[in-house]
């Protein structure tokens, strides 16, 4: 491990843009074109947007050290080209810095990194595969903004949230890793319904938080505080054995799904219209259209197309639960004809989730988020959790509190405030912080 990759190993940083794969693992892949991914996938957030307007210096230093790191040869920072203000900024900053800005569509998911290395190289991410199997390697620009602390020594402490919804003070925050969301919530001016309901992550890809007691973790990009009985929080809720009866009973087969899946679109043989079908034949887990289930990104535009209401993401995710792994062969993707006209606007979107009164300007927060107590989970990362590091009671922020078990896939938990341990579980860490 040479010593740009165990600084960032030391630091704890992992993809900030939601996967959670531990950068210091990314950063040895060789690659021809290292990209920093400022696309905004989810509707709502600009978390991105602002990170790129008030620490582009900070991101483009982290750009240039993974592109040391790969060999690669070209640099590029994507980025909404709605965002003019950031844009020409970034321009400017990028020609010192050796870096192009590659200007994206408005459209749902411009995010996702197969859609990135095809807008930005013109090649097709293979069935199964990864941006580095084509030369190319993805960054969130979170990430690279703890990739250029990382150097420093500066470890993981806190993390870029957009608290969005029904709250008194909507805005990016700089929040400590392991608050909880009531605390974080609180500590910014509150609630704005007696009965709220809680996604973390975006609109699109988020999960429900179990309770108000989640913490916040390395790749919590968004909390969208909305009502108990809001249509989307509904959909969420919604059992998937109900998914289930209603994909045998309505679906039409009327190809939408499949038309506008974005998988489908960069040429992968994913046809949601025909898993559907599987519904009616007690989701056979063997079958070759079973197995296609496992290029599905879950982005969940086969909900947005679907007249009937259904959810075809729902069925592939209960197939992959029984289904054998899909196994690519000698096949070479082509991009739909159609792909450029069958793109989502993301205005669109947001309307058709019923959270238009939450589209607005956010700014990035200045407020110091001081809870009283965190609870920092040991699994905040693709592969095995980190282990406690006993010893001692007493931490101030960046200690090191939880290591990577030895020859193992994972990343370093470190303390996010100054205080005392006061529990410690194979799950958690609790710090209760000190006054002051």
């Amino acid at each position: 491990m040479d010593e740009i990759v165990k600084k960032i190993f030391n630091a704890g940083v992992v993809g900030a843009g939601g996967a959670g794969f531990p950068s210091h693992v990314k950063v040895q892949c060789k690659a021809d074109v290292v990209i920093a991914n400022g696309a905004e996938c989810e509707p709502l957030l600009s978390n991105d947007k602002l990170l790129i307007m008030h620490f582009t210096s900070r991101v483009l230093e982290g750009l240039t050290t993974v592109a040391r790191q790969t060999g690669a040869q070209r640099s590029v920072v994507s980025i909404k080209g709605k965002y003019s203000d950031v844009v020409t900024q970034l321009q400017n900053f990028a020609r010192e810095y050796n870096a192009e800005v590659f200007l994206l569509q408005n459209y749902y998911p411009a995010g996702d990194e197969l859609e990135i290395v095809q807008e930005v190289t013109g090649k097709i991410v293979p069935e199964m595969g990864i941006p580095p199997h084509v030369g190319v390697v993805v960054h969130n620009i979170e990430t690279l903004l703890n990739i250029s602390y990382a150097i420093e020594g500066r470890p993981v402490t806190h993390r870029y949230v957009s608290l969005l919804g029904k709250v008194r003070n909507p805005a990016v925050y700089r929040v400590p890793i392991g608050t909880l969301i009531a605390d974080f919530v609180e500590l910014t001016g509150g609630f704005l319904t007696d009965n709220p309901a809680v996604l973390i992550g975006g609109a699109m890809m988020g999960q429900i938080a179990d309770d108000l007691e989640t913490p916040v973790a390395k790749t919590t990009s968004a909390v969208i505080v909305l009502d108990a009985d809001h249509p989307l929080i509904s959909e969420y809720k919604q059992a998937y054995s109900f998914s289930l009866l209603k994909a045998k009973s309505a679906c039409t087969q009327c190809v939408l799904c499949t038309e506008l899946c974005s998988r489908n679109q960069l040429g992968h043989r994913l046809f949601p219209h025909k898993i559907m079908r599987l519904a009616d034949l007690a989701l056979a887990g063997d079958s070759e259209l079973a197995r296609s289930a496992f290029l599905c990104s879950d982005c969940g535009c086969c909900e947005y197309a679907c007249p009937m209401g259904l959810s075809p993401r729902k069925v592939i995710r209960v197939i992959k639960k029984s289904a054998k792994k899909f196994a690519p062969k000698d096949f070479r993707p082509a991009l739909h004809p159609f792909r450029s006209i069958r793109r989502i606007p993301v205005e669109r979107l947001i309307y058709r989730l019923d959270l238009a009164e939450f589209n607005i300007p956010v700014k990035l927060s200045t407020m110091d988020i001081t809870p009283h107590r965190v609870k920092l989970p040991l699994k905040q990362h693709i592969g095995v959790p980190a282990e406690y590091v006993k010893g001692k009671k007493q931490v101030k922020q960046g200690d090191l509190v939880a290591d990577v078990p030895r020859d193992q896939l994972g990343s370093r938990v470190h303390a996010s405030m100054s205080g005392e341990i006061v529990k410690f579980t194979p799950d958690f860490v609790e710090i209760k912080v000190n006054e002051g």
